[in-house]
């Protein structure tokens, strides 16, 4: 019988909390993803392009809906520009930012590799497992929703003008239906 000491379970506590956090494991995913039928995951570009657009003419778009939303490239970070609002010929910044050139309709993740240990090797066995890292690119929906959840938009304006997303996870998000965002 294999038994473990305080130290080894504890990494293990830990690392199964680490795993928690983090709202998808790659491995996971690319299983869910296949089940479903899809070819890929969030980390895979082709997929998530969908629909591009240029950062001008979704800002164009935007601006139909509500006039005083207006993109402003980031002074310091090429290749990025923030959404700022005009409240009495005042800009304020809106908290939120994306890219400047193309953006895929639907948001590009990375991987990372953390360590995780090997539950059946007792000491310091470790196996790599890839998860899912920051946000690559930035897609023009995760942007809508954003300025739907501040109020800068509404939802009935950004499905007329930009359509109904056909993925679960712009359901959840946009609260027209209950769960968790799929991949």
């Amino acid at each position: 019988m294999l038994i473990k000491d305080t130290e080894v379970q504890d990494k293990h506590r830990e690392v199964r909390k680490i795993e928690e956090t983090h709202e998808i494991n790659y491995t996971a995913a690319l299983g869910k993803a296949r089940d479903r039928g899809h070819v890929g995951t969030v980390t895979n570009r082709e997929r998530q392009m969908g629909t591009a657009l240029d950062a001008t003419v979704f800002m164009c778009r935007v601006r139909n809906l509500n006039p005083s939303l207006v993109l402003v490239s980031h002074p310091h970070q090429p290749g990025y520009a923030n959404i700022f609002v005009n409240v009495l010929g005042v800009r304020e910044y809106t908290g939120i930012a994306c890219e400047d050139g193309v953006m895929p309709e639907w948001t590009v993740m990375g991987t990372r590799e953390e360590r995780v240990p090997i539950e059946n090797r007792p000491g310091t066995y470790w196996s790599p497992v890839k998860t899912l890292g920051r946000v690559e690119v930035r897609g023009w929906r995760d942007v809508l929703i954003k300025l739907i959840h501040k109020g800068y938009l509404s939802l009935e304006a950004v499905e007329k003008e930009f359509g109904a997303g056909d993925r679960h996870s712009w359901a959840v998000l946009t609260g027209k239906h209950k769960g968790q965002p799929q991949v």
